[in-house]
């Protein structure tokens, strides 16, 4: 994108609440993130990848470490590609919509399931759509 002319990326995506002061269908811009292949020492960037068995969400123990190390998100992707494109030296927004408050107790009734992250998008994507739309415009 870089070598095309592209100054910025704007990258939006659906992510589970950890934050308690989240709440289901909040814009939470995105300053920071975790990343966990990098910290195991394996490179992201070679292996094979089989979408038949996602999304995966993470199970309540995934969720408590997640914010001991101080996440407020739980999402499935942004990290790699922001990483790139600001490698690359391009300008990187990032925004998550809250679609689901993620389950951190082991004997919460509640179940994390897509549907709900589908609906949540759904009623949402418009003001993220006029969201992104005015930060374009002040961009130029």
């Amino acid at each position: 994108m870089k070598l095309l002319g592209v100054e910025y990326l704007i990258v939006t995506n659906a992510a589970g609440g950890l934050n308690p002061q989240y709440n289901v269908g909040d814009i939470v811009f995105i300053k920071d993130h975790i990343n966990f292949p990098s910290l195991s020492g394996k490179n992201p960037l070679v292996g094979a990848n089989d979408n038949r068995c996602g999304p995966a969400y993470e199970t309540p123990a995934e969720a408590r470490m997640l914010r001991i190390l101080g996440a407020d998100l739980a999402g499935f992707s942004t990290a790699h590609e922001t990483m790139v494109a600001s490698h690359c030296g391009l300008n990187v927004f990032a925004m998550s919509l809250v679609t689901n408050i993620v389950i951190v107790e082991d004997e919460s009734p509640r179940i994390t399931n897509h549907e709900e992250v589908l609906e949540t998008s759904a009623k949402r994507s418009e003001t993220l759509k006029e969201l992104v739309t005015r930060l374009v415009t002040e961009l130029e």
